[in-house]
């Protein structure tokens, strides 16, 4: 196991079989990286500042910590930011790409998202 402080400042925990790569898998447990493997991903990644968390985040969660991080820094007030919510919940949170992690959209799904919008009636503000 290896505690360590991610980029939040939040103690978080890994855990693997296996300590360095030339250790065997033990009897029906799943294939992962060793310990050691994890640990040098993870001290790079909190030296280049990347979240380890926010690689699984969904497009869902992370407009809501991009409205939140708008809204403590003071770049919009809190009524733009309940305005901005109100139509992602009306428009985007129920599509299927929203609730896909982030590393997994591709431009073909953003692309048929649009489609979609545009053939139920969505238009981008202009008569």
């Amino acid at each position: 196991m290896y505690r360590y402080l991610d980029c939040s400042g939040k103690y978080q925990a890994i855990y693997s079989w296996r300590l360095v790569e030339t250790d065997p898998y033990p009897k029906g447990k799943r294939q992962e990286d060793a310990l050691r493997t994890k640990i040098v991903v993870i001290e790079k990644n909190n030296r280049d500042l990347i979240s380890n968390i926010a690689s699984s985040m969904t497009l869902n969660e992370l407009f809501e910590h991009h409205v939140n991080m708008q809204t403590r820094r003071k770049k919009v007030k809190i009524r733009t930011a309940q305005n901005y919510t109100g139509i992602w919940n009306k428009n985007m949170r129920q599509l299927p790409m929203t609730n896909m992690p982030i590393w997994k959209i591709r431009r073909t799904h953003i692309l048929d998202t649009y489609q979609a919008m545009q053939e139920n009636g969505a238009r981008n503000g202009q008569d």
